[in-house]
């Protein structure tokens, strides 16, 4: 009995409490409308080589794991990187194009940005009816968002934004 008293409580003092950070997002530029993007679409190319290097660690800060802060615009219904910055606080410029070879990737580029040929998925926004409750939301009535923009391999195939 003993020994299942002092397992308990060493089972116990060894659970570590996991905690998740809101992550910095990325900008969507639509005409005059900027949009934070809680999706990546840098991410979706699965580089090897990291935007920036940080020391150790691949990322700044809890809030920016992915160690950058990418800007996006639509033009002519097609989706462009215009530009990635550090995710620290001196946020220096990328060099895309050398970032982009160095990672053996050709880019498309026009007037000086990429087009995102790699980039496929609906964008849609937060759902409504949530409240915010320390440190959990919870919705009171469960609908499924509906889309606001779809992509498909760069290109804008839906727009309701």
């Amino acid at each position: 009995m003993n020994c299942l008293v002092i397992l308990i409580c060493l089972l116990i003092t060894e659970i570590h409490h996991t905690y998740t950070f809101d992550q910095k997002p990325d900008f969507l530029l639509v005409g005059l409308d900027t949009l934070f993007l809680k999706s990546y679409p840098l991410e979706d190319l699965r580089f090897d080589q990291r935007p920036f290097n940080y020391s150790i660690y691949d990322f700044p800060d809890d809030d920016c794991i992915r160690g950058y802060l990418a800007t996006w615009r639509i033009v002519d219904d097609s989706l462009y990187l215009v530009n990635v910055v550090k995710g620290d606080e001196t946020h220096k410029q990328l060099d895309l194009v050398k970032y982009f070879s160095e990672n053996d990737y050709s880019p498309i580029m026009s007037d000086g940005m990429i087009f995102a040929d790699w980039f496929t998925m609906e964008l849609s926004s937060f759902p409504r009816h949530y409240k915010y409750l320390g440190c959990n939301f919870k919705s009171y009535r469960v609908k499924k968002s509906r889309s606001l923009l779809k992509f498909e391999n760069g290109i804008v195939v839906f727009n309701k934004y």
